[in-house]
Order: C-alpha cells, then sequence, then structure tokens
C-alpha cells in the first residue's frame, strides 16, 4: 500500500509540474503571438500622406542628351528616339521643339516604342 502511495504522489506532482511548466510556455508562446500581431498591423497601417508615389532615385533614372522633335519625340545623340510621356516637365520640354537637351528621366518600353518620362531637363549650352 506504501508503494501505491509513493507511486500516486510522484505521478501527481509530475503532473503538477507538467501543467505549470507546460502552461507557461504555452502562455509565452501566445504573448509573443500577440507581440507579433500588434506588431505587423501598426506596420501595415498607414496615413494617407504616407500614400504618394515614390520618388526616383538614381537607380531607376537616367540621362539622356538629345534633341526635341515634333509631336513629341526626343532623339538622342545615339539616335534612338523616345515618346516623351505626358509629365509636367516632358509638357515644357516638348515646346522646345529643335533643341539640344540633357534629360533626367525614366525610360520605359510599351510596344515596342521607347518612352521617356522627364523629371527635369536643362539646354545644351552651345
Amino acid at each position: 500500500m506504501k508503494l501505491n502511495r509513493e507511486f500516486f504522489f510522484i505521478a501527481l506532482v509530475m503532473i503538477v509540474l507538467i501543467l505549470v511548466f507546460g502552461g507557461a510556455a504555452y502562455a509565452s508562446e501566445e504573448a509573443d503571438s500577440d507581440v507579433a500581431e500588434n506588431t505587423i498591423s501598426e506596420e501595415m497601417q498607414t496615413d494617407d500622406e504616407e500614400m504618394t508615389e515614390p520618388e526616383p532615385t538614381d537607380v531607376n533614372t537616367v540621362t539622356v542628351i538629345g534633341t526635341v522633335h515634333d509631336d513629341f519625340v526626343l532623339v538622342s545623340k545615339q539616335g534612338i528616339a523616345y515618346g516623351i510621356a505626358e509629365t509636367e516637365a516632358g509638357d515644357v520640354m516638348g515646346q522646345y521643339v529643335g533643341e539640344e537637351v540633357i534629360v533626367k528621366g525614366i525610360i520605359s518600353v510599351e510596344e515596342d516604342q521607347k518612352y521617356i518620362s522627364v523629371i527635369s531637363f536643362e539646354f545644351v549650352e552651345n
């Protein structure tokens, strides 16, 4: 009978330990999960002010030297023709037909036609 009581007591202690330490580990994982969810939620929240178009960087901008032609076309010194995309700076530059310019912009290709979205330009000094 004494052996059964000792066995029962040891089993009871082990069950209590498993519940205590197992529950603590589970609670810790759950707390970490809540922290991660809150962090993700806060990072994903944005104000309308932050939802603006990204500024061009040096990585995706190019500099082209060329001459402005009719119908909003820029022909580079290498003979490559670029359609001038509708941007504020591009609309202004397109009015200077016959002028040689240095253009900073972003190149895109649509249906085998190259376009340049003009960010800024300046006239070449002769």
